[in-house]
């Protein structure tokens, strides 16, 4: 077509089409629409080759080689479109994107996704990852329930929370911690260095030169629970070996049999030492078993010996109230009960009943002096009884009579019935016949047959066959014929 100069000049607008192209009454352009709402609206793709400066939007794909505000200005209004594809990386001055999972709310003036986000990276597998996965590299990862996953170290002017150290490994420098570290629980399981305040659930490895101080010790409550402590363990209180309530320094109950066992390998002592003193063999008492000082008599490996290293007494009491008939008794398996004491007084050897203050079934040696100062009552005395010391009776001795009159009397009172009586003072009083092969009698005055002897010495009697001679010193002789 020529090149010609035309003017055209149509009122109330022109339309070609429905919606290919119409410009309304009102002067809005139409492209696509037979109804547009902009002075251009255009409902398509848009191609333009060129420099562009105008207030665009674009509700489809608009493809810019360059977009010119102002002359080179900096762009203040907003693009907008539905999808948007191609290298960002010129622009600049960008406040907000808003791309599938970023939601701008520009009333609470926060940005939010329900992506993974990732900075230092294009793959996170954590809600938020900075740098690498921190389980394989450098970095820090932040889980929506929480959880925060570092592989390097933590910095932080504060900390406030609880601190769940499950997974946490490696050392913590005392220069990075403060003097003192409010915790709620530590659990060491590798073991645990410095001064621990507080409640530990598990103590495990503590070191030998560690001072612990807790209120109670809960130990062996599961099947495999073992305590063990090397060297010392001071307690301030009580300790309860099966019981929360320990009435003792040591108190230790059992619904079956108790019992506490000192044991000592090889051929050492086993010793239980009680007293005042630091000292073990100064102002206490020991209960010791298998001494090998030989410095105490019969106290061998197999001993047991009950020792007083202390000025006073060693007392037994069988219950101190008065109350109960026990006694005390003294066993051996191949014999039985050897030796009893009852409750009364009584000591009983071989004897589980006595009666008396000293009751001994069999026989008795004594080496030494016997002194009796009561009553002697002995029954048959053969010639099995042996007295090889001296016999001393502070009191009248009776043999057969429980009632002697004499100092020492056999039978009945001579001067009553038949017996036999001697004085202290040299007389003897015999109811029957008094027979000997020789007698001698010094300093006789008088006799029952009327004849008085003299004091030169004795008085002589002797038997030739049926003559009976009666020699009286300084009176004569006297012969008597016995028929």
């Amino acid at each position: 077509m020529a090149n010609y100069r035309k003017a055209f000049n149509l009122r109330n607008g022109v339309q070609v089409d429905d919606d290919n192209f119409i410009v309304n009454s009102n002067g809005l352009v139409g492209i696509g629409t037979s109804i547009p709402t902009e002075f251009l609206d255009v409902r398509g793709n848009v191609k333009v080759v060129g420099h562009t400066t105008s207030n665009t939007s674009y509700s489809g794909i608009a493809t810019i080689g360059r977009l010119n505000v102002s002359n080179g200005a900096i762009v203040s209004g907003v693009v907008t479109a539905t999808s948007f594809s191609g290298s960002a990386s010129g622009l600049t001055g960008i406040y907000a994107i808003a791309v599938d999972g970023w939601y701008v709310n520009s009333i609470n003036s926060s940005i939010s996704t329900s992506f993974k986000v990732g900075i230092g990276t294009t793959i996170p597998d954590y809600s938020l990852q900075i740098g690498n996965n921190p389980l394989f590299g450098p970095g820090v990862a932040i889980e929506s329930n929480g959880n925060i996953r570092v592989s390097s170290a933590i910095t932080a002017s504060s900390f406030d929370g609880a601190l769940n150290a499950t997974n946490l490994t490696g050392t913590i420098d005392n220069a990075r911690m403060p003097s003192n570290v409010s915790v709620g629980i530590v659990t060491a399981s590798s073991g645990f260095y410095g001064n621990l305040i507080g409640t530990a659930s598990t103590a495990n490895s503590i070191t030998t030169s560690a001072d612990i101080t807790v209120n109670s010790i809960n130990s062996g409550f599961s099947t495999s629970g073992i305590s063990t402590v090397h060297n010392k363990l001071h307690v301030e209180g009580n300790i309860g070996v099966g019981t929360l309530t320990p009435n003792a320094q040591l108190h230790v109950r059992k619904t079956g049999i108790s019992s506490i066992q000192l044991t000592s390998d090889g051929s050492n002592s086993s010793i239980l030492t009680l007293g005042r003193s630091g000292t073990p063999t100064s102002n206490n008492g020991q209960l010791r078993f298998g001494n090998t000082n030989g410095t105490y008599s019969y106290s061998t490996e197999q001993s047991l010996d009950l020792i007083n290293y202390d000025t006073g007494n060693l007392n037994f009491y069988l219950n101190p109230g008065g109350a109960g008939t026990g006694s005390y008794n003294w066993f051996k398996p191949s014999l039985g009960l050897i030796m009893t004491l009852t409750s009364s007084g009584n000591l009983g050897i071989n004897s589980t009943t006595p009666s008396s203050k000293l009751s001994i079934v069999g026989d008795a040696y004594i080496t030494g002096v016997t002194t009796i100062t009561g009553g002697l009552t002995a029954g048959a005395i053969t010639s099995s009884s042996i007295v090889t010391g001296n016999g001393t009776f502070q009191g009248k001795v009776g043999i057969f009579t429980d009632t002697p009159t004499y100092d020492v009397q056999v039978g009945r009172n001579p001067s009553v019935s038949n017996g036999v009586g001697i004085s202290s003072t040299g007389n003897v009083v015999a109811s029957g016949q008094v027979t000997s092969s020789s007698m001698n009698v010094s300093g006789i005055i008088t006799s029952s047959g009327g004849f008085t002897s003299g004091t030169g010495g004795p008085v002589q009697i002797s038997v030739t066959g049926s003559t009976l001679t009666f020699t009286i010193p300084g009176v004569g002789s006297t012969d008597l014929t016995l028929y």
